[in-house]
């Protein structure tokens, strides 16, 4: 039995494999959230009296983990597939399309 420990930033949240077992993929929760988007916003809106506060834009990221084996020895890369606008609850690989599905949930919440 081989144990690899990987480095991610964040949590996954959901994960599924490929056809052949050979990568993983997962979705995290990501924020938009940096020093530069908030300079931006800054800048925009420096003569304005603020009102309310910026949130963050809440999303995910889908990242891929390629795992090798080569003359008895694993190896492991991590790849960022794609950034998303919204939070992922689910993945599936389809291996007759080579894709992914993902599935979200709304985060706005109405009184």
């Amino acid at each position: 039995m081989n144990v690899i420990v990987i480095d991610i930033q964040a949590t996954p949240s959901t994960l599924t494999w490929s056809d052949y077992d050979s990568s993983l993929y997962f979705a995290a929760q990501s924020t938009e959230s940096t020093e530069d988007a908030d300079r931006l916003y800054e800048a925009e809106w420096k003569d304005i009296i603020e009102y309310r506060r910026r949130t963050p834009n809440y999303g995910s990221v889908i990242q891929r983990i390629d795992i090798k084996r080569k003359h008895g020895k694993l190896s492991v890369k991590i790849h960022c597939i794609k950034h998303l606008d919204f939070i992922v609850t689910e993945l599936l690989f389809v291996p007759s399309e080579h894709k992914i599905v993902c599935i979200s949930y709304s985060a706005t919440v109405e009184k």
